[in-house]
């Protein structure tokens, strides 16, 4: 359910509550109940805070799927650094996303070799993505979002 649920835009996840079966308002908010893949689901509308409303969370509303691509650009980042000490792994990782291995990563064992080479292409542009999004703007599209050039790419 939770992979369901994380597949759809938030236009799309606010239609199917705008449309689900309304329940009971009490404190904390309203209740509503929706299908989702011919599943009920329960859900809860919760009043956002002052502080939820501050504008820089917005950078978290439109970034907040990415969780396990950034998490997969670090986990690379890992092994290029171990197996090249003083390299620059970002690079490494770019040419992995090409298909080659570069200098001492062809020495690595043939499991490390094929984590690399298969998950690569996500770390590379997980990697631009983080850092465009620290030097050039808060509002640099997510690489893989449908909203963004060349996006909504499958991550494997």
């Amino acid at each position: 359910m939770a992979t369901a649920l994380s597949l759809l835009s938030d236009r799309r996840l606010a239609g199917l509550l705008d449309a689900g079966t309304p329940g009971t308002a009490g404190i904390g908010g309203r209740t509503v109940t929706l299908e989702v893949g011919g599943v009920p689901v329960f859900a809860k509308q919760l009043p956002l805070t002052d502080l939820e409303r501050r504008p820089e969370l917005g950078l978290f509303r439109r970034h907040g799927s990415y969780d396990r691509r950034y998490t997969m650009g670090h986990f690379l980042t890992w092994p290029a650094a171990a197996l090249d000490p003083g390299g620059d792994h970002d690079a490494a990782i770019r040419a992995c996303a090409t298909g080659v291995l570069p200098g001492p990563l062809r020495t690595a064992p043939a499991r490390a070799q094929r984590l690399l080479l298969r998950h690569a292409t996500t770390a590379a542009m997980m990697n631009g993505f983080f850092e465009a999004l620290i030097t050039t703007s808060k509002h640099t599209p997510d690489p893989f979002s449908s909203d963004s050039p060349g996006g909504g790419r499958s991550t494997r």
